[in-house]
């Protein structure tokens, strides 16, 4: 038996079919990149290249040997869309790694990120 939900708006169509019978669930998929600003700052820049929105609820951001750098906000990256969140913490200048983690509606995530300028 199929299960089929639409739900049609002035702008927009949506079709789900159900677990069983749909051959891939929409997603976000979120790209991550990191550079340095001329003053050292780490910019954080999130893209999302899947087909529905992602609502980050944490970022940390961490070097080796170094506790986390915090910023906990509620803050969304539309389909086809990015975001950008600076981090001026001097322990993160001029990293050649860096660590992040992610919480959002979905999960955890953990990326590894060389950053552009190195």
């Amino acid at each position: 038996m199929s299960c089929v939900t639409k739900v049609h708006g002035p702008s927009f169509s949506f079709e789900k079919l159900g677990t069983r019978y749909s051959k891939r669930a929409a997603a976000a998929k979120l790209v991550w990149m990191a550079d340095f600003t001329d003053d050292g700052a780490l910019t954080l820049t999130a893209s999302n290249a899947g087909e529905i929105h992602s609502v980050i609820s944490t970022i940390s951001v961490a070097t080796e040997g170094m506790d986390p750098s915090l910023q906990k906000l509620a803050q969304c990256v539309l389909a086809g869309g990015m975001r950008e969140w600076v981090f001026q913490d001097e322990r993160l200048e001029k990293a050649a790694r860096i660590s992040v983690e992610v919480e959002t509606e979905s999960g955890k995530l953990h990326e590894e990120i060389v950053p552009k300028g190195e």
